[in-house]
């Protein structure tokens, strides 16, 4: 399936992007998967995304017919994770003994405490470690995502068994490019939604300047929270030209600095609009208490 969409809380997954193993020999350029998963991370972590560093350090221990797994011995420094990926304290950390990060690891409770639901997996090798994370990460529960072009394999075969044939099964699949894409057009749509907050309120903070500030600048006491009892009692003058100076103020801030209000944006324009028109409606029934507008005398 074609890569739809991304999860609010999606945590990335690098598989085994460690010295030990970069050195083999892939199919794709290394420093070309490399880069692509620095790119995912640094977006990852930009917006405040969990990031998941593997490496392996050891073999299951049951028999194969590859022979015993047991007495393994690595050179200094195999396991270590690239320079490149540059790991921070806020990433998640993973050491595994098996091809999936799930099976010998607690990183399943890692991801859950932190209400992950979907995660993106990168790195090596497509067939081994790719795959088995995502099968675990699919039978645990998450929605899986298959960075295509941020994974490699030292088999042809392999690579494109596990592409064609298992991704489409446990997950979806898509490029470094699609899936920025779509970090970048959830984050849109999260700050559109403040933005129009912002704009209904600064609506209603322009309008509710407007009654104060007249009634002050005409030498009038208002209606106004600092009076006794609150909003029902009578301010100065003095203090109206204030609050609704600071209400004018307030408006201001919520349209100029938040976002970029455009007038000619229908959707701005339109939540500005209802911020007013509903703080208006409110202050013509609550204010009309006590000038009559509520009911007022026929000639």
């Amino acid at each position: 399936m074609p890569l739809t969409t991304l999860d609010p809380n999606t945590a990335l997954i690098v598989i085994d992007l460690q010295k030990g193993i970069v050195s083999g020999n892939f199919i794709h350029p290394i420093a070309d998967i490399v880069e692509r998963t620095r790119e995912l991370i640094d977006v990852f972590r930009a917006k405040n995304l969990p990031v998941v560093l593997v490496n392996v350090a050891g073999r299951a221990p049951g028999r194969t017919e590859q022979g015993p797994s047991a007495g393994l011995t690595l050179a200094e420094g195999w396991a270590n994770l690239l320079p490149q990926l540059d790991r921070q304290p806020t990433d998640i950390a993973v050491t595994k003994r098996s091809w999936g990060a799930f099976a010998t690891t607690d990183l399943e409770a890692q991801l859950k405490t932190r209400g992950v639901t979907q995660v993106v997996v990168t790195g090596v090798s497509t067939s081994v470690g790719v795959e088995a994370t995502a099968r675990q990460a699919y039978e645990q529960g998450f929605n899986v995502t298959l960075a295509l072009d941020a994974m490699t394999d030292t088999r042809e075969e392999g690579h494109a068994y596990s592409i064609r044939n298992v991704f489409p099964r446990i997950g979806e699949t898509g490029s470094t490019e699609e899936i920025i894409a779509l970090l970048e057009k959830k984050e849109r749509y999260i700050m559109n939604g403040i933005w129009l907050v912002s704009y209904f309120f600064g609506g209603a903070f322009a309008v509710n300047a407007v009654p104060h500030f007249v009634s002050g600048i005409m030498g009038r006491s208002f209606q106004s929270p600092f009076a006794k009892p609150s909003g029902k009692g009578l301010s100065s003058s003095t203090v109206n030209v204030v609050w609704g100076f600071f209400n004018a103020v307030v408006a201001y801030l919520l349209l100029a600095h938040v976002g970029t209000f455009d007038p000619r944006t229908t959707c701005h324009i339109l939540a500005f609009g209802l911020g007013a028109l509903l703080i208006a409606l409110f202050s013509a029934r609550h204010f009309g208490q006590f000038h009559g507008g509520n009911a007022p005398s026929r000639p």
